[in-house]
């Protein structure tokens, strides 16, 4: 896999639905994953969810990042490693797409 780019934009997959229930949102990917083993849905913690909320298609992953420190009152540098770890994975599950901005 590509190493991210800060300058990268994400938005969720075409092949997922998200829904928020009770404050929680969950993610139901709307295909079969390889060997059938994959979760069937993801429900997000609280990092996770703020992140998720904001991946538009319009907001680079840098902003993102920066909001989402704010918000939770933690350094933008240790919030900017959590970040690519979740889109990392979330782009391996293909749950989100990236692009790059501009």
């Amino acid at each position: 896999m590509a190493v991210l780019s800060l300058n990268a934009v994400c938005l969720p997959s075409e092949e997922v639905a998200t829904r928020e229930i009770e404050g929680e949102v969950i993610v139901v990917p709307l295909f079969s994953g390889p060997g059938g083993d994959d979760e069937e849905f993801y429900k997000l913690n609280d990092t996770a969810r703020s992140i998720w909320l904001k991946l538009d298609g319009r907001r680079t992953l840098s902003e993102v990042a920066s909001l989402v420190a704010e918000e939770f009152d933690v350094p933008v540098p240790e919030l900017r490693n959590d970040l690519i770890e979740f889109i990392a994975e979330m782009t391996g599950r293909r749950l989100l797409t990236v692009r790059e901005a501009g």
